[in-house]
């Protein structure tokens, strides 16, 4: 390596912080995943809404998901809803966030929904590029050895809006299930439906990780089917997650329930308290199937 690209020791030593008073990052990073209908953008928007302060929220999609919020006009409050189908929009997105150019000055928060879409088409751009083949030809069989940059790319507009001042960040993905070779009747591991690397890129930066599920049960009082969902923030065999709350050590909470819990977590400065310290090692098994409880959204709670 070149003697003129390596610091100095006086550089290096004009580098160092006090890392007593060294200010800590005090923004939330997560990401929410699962299959169709389990209300990801839901508790994204919830939470976010609790997060936002004197803000505003940018909710970026890759697809028409904002209409799914029609049914809950306090999750729209105070939103900025922007539709992107080309990734490299996210990356000037992200771009213009971290310097918070003109017009992006005022978010406090920025869900990024349905992130997984955005990564299949820079995968599918790249290997078309690699293979020479257009948009309107047949998707080539993708080389293992073609996940590698597609990811780097997605997991460097991710870091741009991990990395600006003041801003919250909710990631919502679909779900995918790798069979797990050690098991026998094919049991599945859940993890987002994102590259290996990415995944972990953006599981080692987030504060939380968590896999939703919505099932329909029947009220024991009133006999009705009902939808239940629940969020896995544990990591266990079957199962990638991740929590840093230290204001519960459940492996599953209500979807409603992970809203407050977060929120508060935030707001009480947790994630202050939570950095330098190693994260909690839970070793959940496939947790018991309990009672859930409903999602829903209660407009007074929502509200600020």
């Amino acid at each position: 390596m070149a003697s003129s690209i390596v610091a100095t020791p006086a550089k290096l030593a004009a580098r160092m912080t006090d890392a007593e008073h060294e200010d800590i990052q005090t923004e939330f990073f997560g990401l929410f995943y699962g299959g169709k209908g389990v209300h990801k953008r839901t508790t994204a928007m919830g939470l976010a809404q609790k997060l936002r302060g004197d803000g505003e929220i940018l909710f970026a999609a890759s697809g028409n998901g904002f209409s799914g919020l029609d049914r809950f006009p306090t999750l729209k409050r105070h939103t900025q809803h922007l539709r992107m189908d080309d990734p490299r929009e996210l990356f000037q997105l992200s771009k213009g966030m971290r310097a918070r150019s003109k017009g992006f000055e005022k978010f406090t928060v920025v869900v990024l929904d349905d992130f997984d879409s955005w990564w299949q088409d820079t995968l599918h751009g790249y290997a078309r590029e690699k293979a020479g083949v257009t948009d309107d030809d047949p998707l080539p069989e993708i080389d293992w050895t073609w996940y590698g940059p597609p990811q780097q790319a997605m997991l460097n507009t991710v870091k741009n809006f991990y990395k600006t001042v003041g801003l919250h960040v909710i990631i919502t993905s679909h779900d995918q299930g790798r069979p797990l070779k050690s098991e026998k009747g094919g049991a599945d591991r859940y993890e987002p439906l994102l590259g290996t690397k990415l995944s972990a890129g953006i599981g080692h930066l987030a504060h939380l990780v968590g896999r939703f599920e919505s099932r329909i049960v029947k009220d024991p009082r009133t006999k009705e089917q009902k939808h239940v969902t629940e969020v896995q923030i544990q990591p266990s065999r079957y199962v990638d997650a991740k929590s840093r709350l230290s204001n519960t050590n459940e492996v599953k909470v209500s979807s409603v329930e992970l809203v407050k819990l977060a929120a508060a977590w935030v707001n009480n400065g947790g994630i202050e308290r939570s950095e330098g310290k190693p994260e909690k090692e839970v070793i959940a098994e496939q947790p018991d199937e309990g009672e859930d409880e409903d999602f829903e959204v209660d407009d007074d709670d929502l509200d600020g």
